[in-house]
């Protein structure tokens, strides 16, 4: 975060992944003046945002967007980077969405939304709802459900790794070879690749590794759904 700044608008994100999955967005949008930098962490927000002021280049930014996961606490996410604002000296918008000051203009979108528990990756799931893989991640996790006494903790994550287990596979086999193969054959669990297999196993783990901005590079999730339109809508108006 101690690099200058370059660009008129400022985006801070959680992570690297985030800016991965936010600078596909973005390109899509044909947006070009907009800096994307991550916070390395939602408790890291505070400090980065305290830092601000001093960066260079931080007086020609004329509009600063933050994005946060609502977790368990949607409201509590949003008091919480309103109230490093206030401590940075900075405006503090009264409202998710809602902008405030001028020279920076500073707008917080929290994630799914200002009202629904949840995280950026149940907006991914949102988006691939349709899909006919979600109905097998469905089956798979109330398999778990029946099965195991504790489930993942962080199911979001967990199922969005099980749903990209399945892009792996679609990808290897070619997708009209793999709905002809259902019609026509019994299920062999024989014949599903191992790298697939891994993949979902490890769904069921406590916290499973994955990359949703390479995935959203890869034109995983439908970045073009309805379920990431509130998502660009606030790019665009930084």
């Amino acid at each position: 975060m101690g690099t200058p700044i370059t660009q008129p608008k400022l985006l801070l994100v959680e992570g690297k992944d985030e800016v991965k999955l936010f600078e596909k967005l973005i390109s899509d949008l044909g947006l070009v003046d907009i800096e994307i930098r991550s916070v390395l962490g939602k408790t890291k927000f505070r400090d980065n945002i305290a830092t601000l002021p001093r960066l260079s280049g931080f007086g020609q930014v004329v509009s600063l967007g933050m994005v946060r996961d609502a977790d368990k606490d949607p409201s509590g996410a949003f008091s919480s980077l309103r109230d490093a604002l206030e401590a940075a000296g900075l405006p503090r918008p009264t409202k998710p969405l809602q902008s405030a000051g001028d020279t920076p203009k500073v707008t917080v979108m929290i994630l799914p939304d200002r009202e629904r528990q949840g995280m950026l990756e149940d907006i991914c799931l949102d988006s691939v709802r349709e899909d006919p893989a979600m109905l097998c991640v469905d089956q798979y996790f109330q398999c778990l459900s029946e099965q195991i006494k504790d489930l993942p903790h962080n199911l979001a994550k967990a199922r969005v790794r099980a749903f990209l287990a399945s892009m792996e596979w679609l990808e290897e086999t070619h997708f009209e070879y793999f709905q002809q193969y259902l019609t026509e054959c019994p299920a062999e669990p024989s014949r599903i690749p191992s790298v697939a297999k891994a993949h979902v196993f490890l769904a069921s783990r406590y916290k499973p590794d994955l990359d949703l901005g390479i995935a959203a590079k890869a034109g995983y999730w439908r970045l073009d759904n309805p379920a990431f339109e509130q998502v660009r809508q606030f790019l665009k108006t930084l």
